[in-house]
């Protein structure tokens, strides 16, 4: 009996054993798994953060906004004033103005107003008020990547300007001296014209443009029913024609004495030589 007794503790004994080296692998790989969950999660992530950072870039677009409004009412001599208005009320400026009458004395102005891009929508819904809309244009030109562009010219220009200036102050021969120099006016040049270029676009972008034209309608019947207008344009003809007839006269005139001159000539040879 003692030897099946030790028989049976060493059976379970080495089952004991067993048991617990089979679940130590186990007890190794449990706190694992949310690692690798980590660093699959932080993969997925990183995309995105970069998609979000793209994102961010796209947006700040530089714009360049335009329109072109034709208006036509009878009331134009308020225009001015109204114009004036509401440049104050939105902060913005006139850069130009025009006023002109044609054949039929219509009045007609052109107004060339410079707003902020954020008052743009509200400037042109306050200035279809003042009249009938005969036309309507507006534009939106994206220069975004020309910008960037003249931006990183310009930086490296700079960069490129920053070295000169520090071999013009290592430079001890006259040579050295002159050719750093030659090269920074010729880099400090094209930074002036990349900066004017770039302050022109900022100065777009910033401040949106419209051109206004306004007319007086057109009269049905004119109140002449153009007899006037056709006297006047009888009488420029007539005396367009006398002053044809003039010119005419002056170029010919001094021919006809020539051939006169020759003719009597020969003439008078002719019967000379018959006596």
């Amino acid at each position: 009996m003692s030897k099946r007794l030790k028989l049976i503790f060493l059976f379970l004994l080495l089952s004991l054993v067993l048991i617990t080296s089979a679940c130590q692998p186990q007890t190794n790989t449990i706190p694992k798994e949310p690692l690798v969950k980590d660093n699959i999660y932080n993969e997925k992530l990183s995309p995105q953060k970069t998609k979000s950072t793209r994102s961010t870039e796209i947006i700040d677009r530089k714009i360049i906004k335009t329109a072109n409004i034709r208006l036509e009412t009878e009331n134009v001599n308020k225009i001015s004033r109204k114009i004036t208005e509401l440049i104050k009320k939105y902060n913005g400026y006139l850069a130009s103005s025009r006023q002109w009458q044609d054949s039929n004395q219509r009045k007609s102005y052109h107004y060339k107003i410079r707003i902020s891009q954020q008052n743009f929508q509200a400037v042109l819904s306050e200035i279809k008020t003042f009249g009938r809309l005969k036309n309507e244009q507006i534009r939106s030109e994206d220069i975004t990547l020309e910008y960037i562009d003249l931006k990183a010219r310009l930086k490296n220009l700079k960069a490129q300007e920053k070295k000169y200036l520090k071999l013009l102050n290592k430079a001890e021969k006259v040579e050295a001296v002159i050719k750093v120099e030659k090269e920074l006016n010729r880099v400090r040049t094209n930074i002036e014209q990349l900066q004017g270029k770039l302050n022109y676009y900022n100065n777009k972008i910033d401040l949106a443009t419209i051109d206004l034209y306004i007319t007086q309608p057109q009269p049905i019947i004119n109140n002449n029913w153009g007899i006037l207008q056709s006297f006047k344009r009888a009488l420029s003809k007539f005396i367009g024609s006398i002053n044809a007839v003039i010119i005419f006269i002056g170029e010919v005139t001094p021919w006809i004495i020539f051939l006169f001159i020759i003719g009597f000539l020969l003439y008078k040879l002719f019967t000379f030589r018959r006596k």
